[in-house]
């Protein structure tokens, strides 16, 4: 299990000037990680981890606007390199070679070659979206906007990466304040789920049956996209939530989810809409964007306590 630890509270960007952050790797069947210092390069922090075919481990750094190699096998760094400036690289996902990575700081999601180390941004149709959660199927790469008075979920064909365009599906005819989509992931129709923030809800669209640009309804959900609001929040936080890591199991059988602010995991039945959720014992546990399933089966669902300093564990 590989992680990232920035040593700071990224809101959208690390304040004062902490210490370079770190990468933490968790060998299988043990309980102590071993962490590895990033080069000590101003607002070197990093927020997301991605792993390539050939062990190595990619990640962004928000504050510097940078996307970072690491070899797993001699455990070196090989390299760090610039994006276009105050884009914030956010999360990323590889496609068709490509590495494609979320602008947070500003309205677009970037291409980064990982041989080359070459770039392009390619900007939303939307202003001010704040792109988040990215993932990725064959040509399609997909990502949420996070701004709550935009709210969408945007697609990019990279089979012709410059001139096919983003499309953008809504999801709700008038999005509510709290509605802020966040991470992003796959079911095996290739449809995407993506938690949704303060609006206490998992979303999914129905791409065959929406179309891009346009609500179809005067209220509510927009044709194509289905949410399923979750079970109250319970007492953490004064009641409060921040829905924010995604992951599914068996294609899409199971949605798992974590709640930042209610500190709790847990996961959605799509086809009978139950939820089975557990609390964390600390409600200050805060887990948050990094939510997995590792290969075991079932799988167990791995999280981070961004606020616990630790990371956790659900054995099904």
């Amino acid at each position: 299990m590989w992680f990232a630890e920035p040593g700071c509270d990224f809101s959208p960007t690390c304040g004062g000037s902490p210490p370079p952050g770190q990468l933490g790797e968790l060998p299988a069947g043990s309980r102590t990680p071993i962490f590895f210092t990033l080069p000590n390069i101003a607002g070197n922090q990093p927020i997301f981890v991605a792993l390539d075919g050939a062990g190595h481990v990619w990640f962004t750094t928000p504050n510097n606007s940078m996307i970072g190699e690491f070899n797993i096998a001699t455990s070196k760094f090989i390299g760090q390199w610039a994006v276009t400036a105050g884009t914030g690289p956010w999360d990323l996902t590889f496609a068709g070679g490509m590495i494609w990575y979320t602008e947070h700081l500003v309205s677009a999601v970037g291409m980064f070659n990982p041989t080359t180390h070459a770039f392009s941004d390619i900007q939303t149709p939307s202003a001010n979206t704040q792109p988040y959660g990215i993932t990725a199927s064959g040509n399609l790469v997909w990502f949420t906007e996070n701004n709550s008075t935009v709210a969408r979920i945007g697609e990019f064909n990279t089979s012709n990466p410059t001139t096919g365009g983003i499309s953008e599906y809504l999801i709700q005819a008038s999005p509510p304040s709290g509605l802020t989509p966040h991470l992003i992931a796959l079911d095996a129709n290739g449809h995407p789920w993506w938690s949704e923030g303060f609006a206490h809800a998992v979303g999914t669209l129905n791409p065959q049956a929406a179309t891009p640009g346009v609500c179809g309804n005067s209220s509510g959900d927009c044709v194509g996209i289905t949410e399923f609001t979750l079970p109250p929040p319970g007492t953490c936080n004064g009641g409060s939530s921040h829905v924010s890591g995604i992951g599914l199991q068996g294609g899409g059988s199971l949605v798992w989810f974590d709640d930042a602010l209610a500190s709790q995991v847990g996961s959605l039945n799509p086809s009978n809409g139950h939820f089975a959720i557990s609390t964390l014992s600390n409600c200050n546990a805060h887990p948050h964007d990094g939510l997995n399933l590792d290969s075991a089966s079932p799988p167990h669902v791995w999280w981070d306590e961004e606020f616990a300093n630790n990371l956790g564990r659900l054995t099904q």
